[in-house]
């Protein structure tokens, strides 16, 4: 989470829990990431990662948000990239090896949903792989 920190000091962006109907929303004209105040540490860190991209990666795309195509395609990056950085402070924290990770207890840890189970196995490959070659 510290590097999320870093990247939201560094783009001047607050994070600002209030009541909402959804878990979260980042609105570029304000440069503020709105987070559900009655969520949990963990959700509410799960809406934080999954801002991050879009704020790193989709605010210059607002009006390609309106279509449909294209808001999914940014949804699924921004989910992806909360769950790539879910992973590795998981596994940090926890003094993983990626090997020894067992991707059903995460999934369950973290309430994702098992459609995420491919992507999950993917970024461990990766992550085993780059740990061989270093």
């Amino acid at each position: 989470m510290e590097l999320v920190k870093k990247v939201l000091h560094e783009h001047g962006i607050d994070v600002v829990p209030i009541e909402m109907e959804s878990d979260g929303c980042y609105i570029k004209e304000l440069n503020k990431i709105f987070i559900n105040s009655s969520l949990s540490p963990t959700d509410a860190k799960k809406v934080i990662y999954h801002e991050v991209k879009h704020v790193l990666d989709h605010k210059e795309f607002a009006e390609l948000y309106k279509i449909f195509y294209f808001r999914s395609k940014m949804e699924y990056e921004a989910d992806c990239h909360m769950i790539k950085n879910l992973l590795d402070e998981f596994i940090e924290h926890n003094h993983l090896d990626p090997a020894d990770l067992n991707i059903f207890y995460f999934i369950e840890y973290f309430g994702l949903d098992t459609k995420w189970e491919p992507m999950l196995k993917k970024f461990l490959l990766d992550k085993i792989n780059n740990t061989l070659c270093v």
